[in-house]
Formats: structure tokens, C-alpha cells, sequence
């Protein structure tokens, strides 16, 4: 042979001979020849190894440290509940704590752990929990604070605190349950998360949802019965969409766009909020303009539909209904300057359909009825400048269009308001009115 084949061959045989090279091996726990503890096959295993969990109870604390990357502890696919980690037995310390990059824990139980169920470390980086349950641990279910940590399919059960925390950016936890956390059920501090098609339901006293970081997606999540908010994001470039909140004690949507003062984009579609006990359904604000709130409906909440502030949000085709029925609320009760309402629908609210305060705001194609205060009721005491065309306001109890005592040059034009007590009233200085069908003109009511 060659001086240099053999030099070639020489290299190859210590390029496979590296660990990250090693292909993965299986290693199991329980029954004839295997290890008797789980965290016996940890300790012998090599990065990338399968530990194949038979199953049976364990009663143990397991750790992952950092020299084993990529393993894998799987216990039973189709019967997660047949391989249990019980705790019972331990005073303190977590169940789990993974150290170790690119691990992945699936398919078994974690009851009774006196800390956290299951803890990423911040070296655990681009580790994922799939299929596992977590029941009545005493603090956290599940503790991230690696990033890029995939969570998935799994049942967080009574958790002390939270049940699940992270502490890192680019966290996904998709597909779970969690119920009954005596803390928040999902706590996020960190950018770019991805938090979807969750079951969420019964925080003793906090959030259902709690997420502080920029580029947070909130999609699709099914919520309920939370002791605080719903959905709680704060940050900039939030999109919150397409969840389902009810039953909760506060607001069932809560979003403040921003970072450092300015909201440079963000979104809340097609979420439904009902039954919010005393608070508004939706609480929407931005420090500039860049959020949008699109085909929104709001039901039965205490307090407002769609309480509004800050600066420069655009509504479009939402809708408030039935609202107020803790105190006298409005269907889209506007604070803050230079808000857009476009399409959007209040109806049998409490109290008004619209009522506007701070300054320039403009509403456009908007429709009131049916409510038991005004349908558009402009307060705008403190400044001046709303522009409305081409809204409507049937059968409302008050004041179709009322523009009140205080409220400067007011625009309106091309908008139609009938059947309600009186159709137009005008408090203000400096209205102008153009091609508006009032059928009734009166005072302002209760101005």
C-alpha cells in the first residue's frame, strides 16, 4: 500500500473516531440487561445517544450535564404515563436539569418534583420536551432558560408557580396544555417566541399568557378561565392572532406595542374575546403609530370592548357587542392621539357605540346601533380635530352623532344616524358639517 493511501486512511479512521462523528447508540433503562436508574444510563451514555425508558416508576432526580449533547431520554410513545419520574421522596431540587446542548426528553411522566419539573439550563441551547406530563410540581412545570428550545404536545398539571417559564429568545411552545398553574400558566421574557395552538385554562393568580419581548407570536391558542389577563404582550412587533379567550377576571387581550418608544409595526386579528368578567375584552395601545387590530369581535365583557390608547392604532373590521355589563362601558372607548376606525361595529353595548377622546382621530365607514348611550359621543375636551365620514347610527338610546361641550372643530361629513333619541346634537365650536343625514337635531344630552 502506498505512503499515500495509508496517510488518507490514517485520516479518515480519526475523523470517524471523533465523538461528534459517533453514530447514535441505544441505551435502556428497566428490565433484563438494562440500567436499573435512568440516570445511570446518563452517566454511561455518549453525546447523541438514544436512553430508551422501559416502563415502571423511577423515583429519581435526573441530571443531563453539559458533556452529553444531543442524547435523547425517551420513554413510552404511545403510553407516556406508563414511565413516571416520582419525586415524592425528594425535599427539594428539580426533577430534570438539562445542561447539555441539542437534548431531547420525550414521552414519560414527572410527578411530585419539590422544585421544577423540568429545567434547560442556559447551556442547553436548541433542546426540545415533547410528549411529556408534569403534574403538581412545586414551582415551575417547565424552567427555560436556554434559547432556541422547542416545547411540544405536552400536559403542564397544577404547577405551583408557572407552568411554563422562559427566560431566553427564540422559544416555541406549540400544541400543549397547560392548566390549573397557581402562577401564570405560559411566562415569556424574551424576543422572538412562538406560542401556538395551546390549551390554556384555570391560572389560580396570574396570566393565562404573559409575553415581554419583541417579534412575539401569539396565534391560535385556546384560553380560559384565567385569574388575570388572558393574553398579556408587551414589546414591539407583537402579532396576536386568531385566539380564543373567555371567562377571564381581567382584560382578555392586552397589548402595548413598543420598544424604547416606538411601535414600528404589530398586529391583532381575528381573535375572539367573550365573558371577560369586570374589564375591557381587547386594551390595545402603541407608543407610535404601527399597530393594526383587524376583525377582532368582542362579547360580553364587563367593561369595554375595545379600549384604546396611545398613539396611531388602526381598527378594521371589529366588532363590539353586548358589552358593559359589569358598568356603563362603550363598545370602542378611544384615548390617545391619531387613531384610525374603519368598518368596525358596536352594537347593544352598555353604554356608547364610540366615544373619542385626545385628538385626531378619524373614523370612517364605522356603524353604531342598538346601544344604550350614543352611538358616537366626540369628548375630545383636551384638544381638537376629529374628522368622521361616512359612518352610521341606528337606534341608539341617546344621541346618534353627539359632539360635545369642550370638542373644537369637528369634522363630519356624509354620515347617517336615524332612529335614535335624537339624531345629531352639537356642543362643540367649530363643527363643520357636509352632506350628513341627521333626522333629528337636539341637545346634548347630559353634556
Amino acid at each position: 500500500m502506498s505512503a499515500s493511501r495509508i496517510t488518507k486512511l490514517m485520516a479518515l479512521l480519526t475523523v470517524c473516531s471523533a465523538p461528534w462523528a459517533q453514530p447514535a447508540r441505544g441505551v435502556c433503562v428497566g428490565g433484563e440487561g438494562c440500567f436499573t436508574s435512568i440516570q445511570e444510563a446518563v452517566n454511561a451514555a455518549q453525546p447523541s445517544d438514544v436512553i430508551s425508558i422501559r416502563p415502571g416508576t423511577y423515583h429519581e432526580q435526573i441530571d443531563v450535564p453539559l458533556v452529553k449533547t444531543g442524547i435523547t431520554l425517551a420513554g413510552s410513545a404511545s403510553k407516556p404515563a406508563a414511565v413516571v419520574i416520582d419525586c415524592s421522596n425528594f425535599a427539594q431540587g428539580d426533577a430534570v436539569v438539562v445542561s447539555a446542548p441539542g437534548v431531547t426528553l420525550r414521552d414519560f411522566l414527572v410527578r411530585r418534583s419539590p422544585g421544577n419539573g423540568i429545567t434547560f439550563k442556559a447551556t442547553a441551547s436548541h433542546s426540545r420536551v415533547a410528549n411529556v406530563q408534569l403534574v403538581s410540581p412545586a414551582h415551575d412545570g417547565i424552567a427555560i432558560d436556554a434559547e432556541d428550545v422547542l416545547v411540544e404536545r405536552n400536559k403542564v398539571i397544577a404547577s405551583g408557580n408557572n407552568g411554563i417559564d422562559v427566560k431566553a429568545a427564540r422559544a416555541v411552545i406549540r400544541d400543549s396544555t397547560v392548566s390549573g398553574s397557581h402562577g401564570i400558566c405560559i411566562q415569556i421574557q424574551g424576543d422572538s417566541a412562538a406560542i401556538s395552538d395551546n390549551t390554556i385554562f384555570g391560572s389560580k393568580s396570574g396570566a393565562c399568557i404573559q409575553a415581554v419581548g419583541d417579534n412575539v407570536h401569539v396565534d391560535h391558542n385556546r384560553i380560559k378561565s384565567c385569574a388575570g389577563r388572558g393574553i398579556e404582550v408587551r414589546g414591539d412587533a407583537p402579532l396576536v392572532k386568531g385566539n380564543t379567550v373567555s371567562d377571564s377576571q381581567a382584560e382578555g387581550v392586552r397589548v402595548d406595542c413598543g420598544r424604547n418608544g416606538t411601535c414600528t409595526r404589530g398586529l391583532v386579528s381575528s381573535n375572539v374575546v367573550r365573558d371577560i368578567a369586570e374589564n375591557a375584552c381587547f386594551d390595545l395601545s402603541a407608543a407610535t403609530a404601527g399597530l393594526i387590530a383587524r376583525d377582532n369581535s368582542a362579547m360580553h365583557c364587563g367593561a369595554a370592548g375595545f379600549l384604546i390608547s396611545g398613539a396611531g392604532l388602526r381598527l378594521e373590521g371589529n366588532e363590539s357587542s353586548d358589552n358593559g355589563l359589569y358598568k356603563t362601558s362603550a363598545g370602542f372607548a378611544v384615548d390617545g392621539t391619531l387613531h384610525s376606525l374603519a368598518k368596525n361595529m358596536a352594537s347593544k353595548n352598555s353604554g356608547d357605540g364610540f366615544v373619542l377622546r385626545g385628538a385626531g382621530h378619524v373614523l370612517e365607514l364605522n356603524w353604531a346601533q342598538g346601544n344604550r348611550g350614543n352611538g358616537y359621543n366626540v369628548k375630545l375636551r383636551e384638544t381638537a380635530g376629529a374628522k368622521l365620514s361616512k359612518n352610521a347610527a341606528a337606534d341608539n338610546a341617546l344621541v346618534g352623532f353627539a359632539v360635545r361641550t369642550g370638542t373644537v372643530n369637528a369634522a363630519l361629513s356624509g354620515n347617517i344616524s336615524t332612529g335614535n333619541g335624537t339624531d345629531y346634537c352639537d356642543a362643540g365650536s367649530g363643527t363643520t358639517e357636509t352632506q350628513d343625514a341627521f333626522g333629528t337635531i337636539g341637545g346634548c344630552r347630559h353634556d
